[in-house]
């Protein structure tokens, strides 16, 4: 997203772990627990019986059809690639609906990112549109995917409660099974600390904890993720939304700070309760990043 990277010396380290590590690549095969999968997330939260937002898969694709488009954009040859990607764009192309977004299954395009990065949280046509092969962000992310067949989904868009121009979304960090700290997810604009954000939190908590008990071991974070978390340990993030009309949902989950997801408003994340706005159950909550 736009205005969130990490800090030169938390990048660099994190850069320098991955030199050290050869990518992944027997997660593709493995059928453990995809920390970065929209659809995976789903299902742990229907068996936690926790509220989310829905999605729709569109269709599935083979990551390394995906790959032969993504090395030779103008290509017309005919073979098994170009037919399996004709026939995933068809059903992509009829999926474009108004309301809606479409997302891959780790992440979503770098233009809804950028639109919400940037305090434009209405619907927009360019929600839809944005859905394309050679997405920047995107094309890292699936080639970091630790399977090898990557889906599309379909969703709603949600109306958030927005707060200052932008949604009101909180990012939980879980380590070793238990939570570890809150965040506002969008360091950009300060939170302030109020009955409604700690009403916020306690949903965090309460929500987590439920998939804490729900998620399945071993995990697979992504391919060239440091080698920091033992696939033994729960370990992820999960996002939460406020809605305008009240309702508090689940929006997506991923890896653990440190094999792939941005701390948010913590900045150090050897001590999470430095920068903490207050605590809740023991828990840091941090509201605001270091530039906000």
């Amino acid at each position: 997203m736009a205005d969130r990277k990490l800090r030169p010396d938390i990048a660099e380290a994190i850069r320098a772990d991955a030199a050290d590590n050869p990518p992944r690549d027997e997660w593709k095969d493995r059928e453990d627990f995809n920390t970065v999968s929209l659809g995976a997330w789903l299902d742990v939260c229907k068996a936690a019986g926790v509220d989310a937002v829905p999605a729709t898969e569109i269709g599935k694709i083979e990551i390394e059809h995906l790959i032969v488009a993504i090395d030779n954009p103008e290509s017309t040859e005919e073979n098994e690639a170009t037919r399996a990607l004709r026939a995933f764009w068809t059903k992509i192309e009829a999926a474009r609906k108004p309301g809606t977004m479409i997302r891959w299954d780790c992440c979503t395009c770098s233009e809804v990112k950028y639109r919400l990065g940037t305090g434009r949280h209405e619907w927009h046509r360019d929600l839809l549109d944005c859905f394309y092969i050679d997405d920047f962000r995107a094309t890292d992310l699936i080639l970091e995917y630790p399977d090898t067949v990557i889906p599309a989904w379909s969703r709603p868009w949600m109306q958030a409660r927005i707060e200052d121009g932008y949604p009101v979304e909180y990012r939980v960090f879980v380590e070793d099974g238990e939570i570890v700290g809150v965040s506002s997810y969008y360091p950009q604009r300060p939170l302030q600390d109020s009955p409604e954000v700690r009403d916020d939190v306690a949903a965090c908590l309460l929500e987590t904890e439920k998939l804490i008990g729900a998620v399945p071991t071993p995990l697979k974070f992504p391919a060239l993720a440091p080698r920091r978390h033992s696939p033994d340990c729960k370990a992820f993030t999960a996002d939460f939304m406020r809605l305008e009309d009240g309702r508090f949902l689940y929006l997506e989950g991923g890896p653990p700070f440190g094999a792939g997801a941005h701390p948010c408003c913590f900045e150090h994340f050897d001590n999470w309760g430095d920068g903490a706005a207050f605590h809740l159950s023991g828990v840091p909550v941090a509201l605001k990043g270091t530039a906000a």
